[in-house]
This record gives C-alpha cells, sequence and structure tokens, in this order.
C-alpha cells in the first residue's frame, strides 16, 4: 500500500494518462531492447508489471457480467493454439536451415529468415525474409517464389518430419524499416524536447 500512496504523490497524472506513459515507454523499451541498445533489460519486466498494477485498479470494480465472454477460452482451444505455435516452430527451424543450404549452394544474395505466419488450417506458410543488402529484393524475392519454393517443398518432403507440406510464400520483412523509421521519430522527438 505504500507504494501506492508513493505513486499517488508522484504522478498527479490519472490512471488513464500514466497508463498511456507507460505503455509509450514499454514500447520505446521494447525497441531498443530489439536493437541491443537496452542495457537493463529488467525494466520491461517491472513496467509491464506496473502496466498490470494499473489496469488491476482500473478494472477492479468492474462487474463480472460486463465481462468479454471470448477472454475464457476453452482448454481445446489453448491446445489447438499450441499445435499450431509447435509447427511454426518446426517450420522456421526447418525453413531456416534449408534456406541457408539453398543460398550457399546457388550463390544467392544473403538473405535470413525474419519469421513464419502458418495459415489456420496449415495450407499455407508465409515466409519473411530479410536481405543483407537492400538491392534488387523484388527480383530475388520473385525468383525465390517461382524456383526455389518447389525446391524447399521437395526438402521438406525428404526430411519426413512433417505429414503434409504446405505451399510457400516468400515475403519481404519490413519490420527492420519500421523500427528504423520508429528510432528516426524518437531521435527527432528527444532533439526536439
Amino acid at each position: 500500500m505504500n507504494k501506492d500512496k508513493e505513486v499517488k504523490a508522484k504522478n498527479p497524472l490519472s490512471k488513464e494518462e500514466l497508463l498511456a506513459q507507460y505503455r509509450a515507454t514499454l514500447t520505446v523499451l521494447r525497441i531498443q531492447n530489439k536493437m541491443g541498445q537496452l542495457a537493463k533489460t529488467h525494466q520491461i519486466k517491472e513496467l509491464k508489471r506496473e502496466i498490470a498494477r494499473l489496469l488491476t485498479k482500473k478494472n477492479a470494480g468492474a462487474k463480472i457480467s460486463s465481462m468479454n465472454i471470448r477472454t475464457f477460452q476453452p482448454r481445446k482451444q489453448n491446445s489447438r493454439n499450441w499445435v499450431r505455435q509447435t509447427k511454426k516452430s518446426f517450420y522456421e527451424r526447418e525453413i531456416s536451415r534449408l534456406l541457408y543450404q539453398i543460398v550457399q549452394e546457388y550463390n544467392l544474395p544473403s538473405c535470413s529468415l525474419s519469421y513464419c505466419e502458418t495459415s489456420t488450417r496449415g495450407e499455407h506458410v508465409k515466409i519473411y525474409l530479410s536481405f543483407s543488402r537492400p538491392e534488387n529484393q523484388a527480383e530475388i524475392l520473385q525468383l525465390m517464389n517461382k524456383k526455389y519454393s518447389s525446391l524447399l517443398k521437395k526438402e521438406i518432403a525428404k526430411s519426413k518430419k512433417f505429414a503434409y507440406i504446405p505451399r510457400l510464400v516468400f515475403l519481404l520483412d519490413k519490420e527492420l524499416e519500421t523500427m528504423n523509421n520508429l528510432k528516426k521519430i524518437l531521435q527527432e522527438f528527444t532533439h526536439e524536447n
């Protein structure tokens, strides 16, 4: 309880304003952590706890009848999500390994697997790639989709780790560009203040 009084004394902001401020700070910390610039990574955990405390206080008076029923998911749905996540991680590992071999064997420009997205039924896997050099990314992606996706599917089938081999689609990962743009915006914002 002493901590709550200290927070009220130090922060004259309303709970909503404080929550918005904490969330913005958390976003900045996460970006810095992704870029390897955050030395004190425990700050993320502490900030998430503070946000949870504020949300708990904010929602303490809520009635059960006004709660969203979708928050209580049946156990079967959770097991489906677990199976989907497990398949996704297996695909990521296997595709990453095979992609490295293909890049080395066919002298393709250096690229790496950022992440994969599987469709709900598992018939499609979107593979997001990031390239070390920005030249000819669109052409390389077209080549990967036309020529090397079938080769990759054959190699996945040879590994005999999957009962069904999905359709593979290569896409460009724009997350790094977005993070760089956010970093520039944050730097401009900090220089203005």
